[in-house]
């Protein structure tokens, strides 16, 4: 997952969160950041990134 959105808002999350749709459905992928999270990131939409996450899939 591209973890530049972080510091973005909730449009480019949810953008983010579709582009990512087609390879979970295709299992054994999980979308999450590869190592630590930015420090431009917000922890709101962090936060938030989990919540979609957790109501989409």
């Amino acid at each position: 997952m591209d973890k530049r959105v972080f510091s973005k808002d909730y449009v480019a999350i949810d953008a983010e969160i579709e582009r990512l749709k087609p390879l979970v459905d295709l299992g054994g992928y999980l979308p999450c950041p590869d190592h630590r999270i930015a420090p431009d990131a917000k922890w709101e939409n962090v936060q938030y990134y989990c919540e979609q996450m957790h109501k989409t899939f």
